[in-house]
């Protein structure tokens, strides 16, 4: 009897499965992000610093295959860079903005249904396309510890890293409206860096504040 019990609880969740399959319709969405950066590098040897101000933004494509699970790409321009601390010589302010197009592709995991709190999680490539220092010293004669950096250009072009981020958007009869969070590693050098070269490491590293809309493209039974 208790055999038999079973089968049929078995028999029954595995239907119930299949239909749930069965009634989840894919979803496609398309929309925009837009928000601030905060930015620093990891330089080797080391340069104290803070975090850098910037924009990053650009637009979204999504598309969940199954209930609470899909996948997401995008499109973004970028600011990053660094900002120095120039504690030994407080009259001193150096920075570096430098810009970048971004194509992450992320695994989408959400929970919930009108309002969903989600995780984004994936490797994410960049070209570098321009950069800018601003200073209020001359590089040439500042007592400073290190100064290697101080007009020397970005040497590797291609960059590429982790990133893995969170939030909560809202459902709305016009879309989905959110606000995320993102952490960025990069895992490449935007030096060339080497046991002959004077920086042995020049990453990145990126904290993303951004407002999210998304519109459905694919319309719910």
């Amino acid at each position: 009897m208790k055999r038999a019990l079973l089968y049929v609880l078995i028999i029954l969740f595995a239907t119930l499965e299949t239909e749930a399959k069965e009634r989840f319709k894919p979803e496609f969405w398309l929309g925009t992000s837009h928000g601030v950066t905060l930015s620093s590098v990891t330089l080797n040897p080391k340069v104290k610093q803070g975090m850098l101000k910037g924009y990053n933004g650009g637009i979204a494509m999504r598309y969940i295959s199954e209930k609470n699970f899909g996948i997401q790409a995008e499109l973004n321009y970028s600011m990053r860079g660094w900002e120095e601390a120039m504690e030994k010589t407080p009259q001193y302010a150096y920075a570096r903005r430098m810009s970048y197009i971004e194509l992450p592709f992320l695994t989408h995991m959400y929970f919930g249904n009108k309002t969903r709190g989600f995780i984004n999680a994936g490797p994410k490539i960049g070209y570098f396309l321009s950069e800018k220092e601003t200073y209020n010293f001359d590089p040439t004669t500042a007592l400073l510890s290190i100064k290697e950096q101080y007009g020397k250009k970005t040497e590797q072009k291609f960059d590429y890293g982790l990133c893995i981020g969170g939030g909560v958007e809202f459902g709305t009869g016009i879309g989905h409206f959110g606000l995320e969070g993102r952490y960025y590693l990069g895992l490449g050098d935007f030096f060339q860096t080497s046991s002959t070269t004077f920086f042995n490491a020049a990453s990145m590293q990126t904290i993303s504040i951004n407002l999210v809309y998304l519109a459905p493209l694919t319309k719910k039974k």
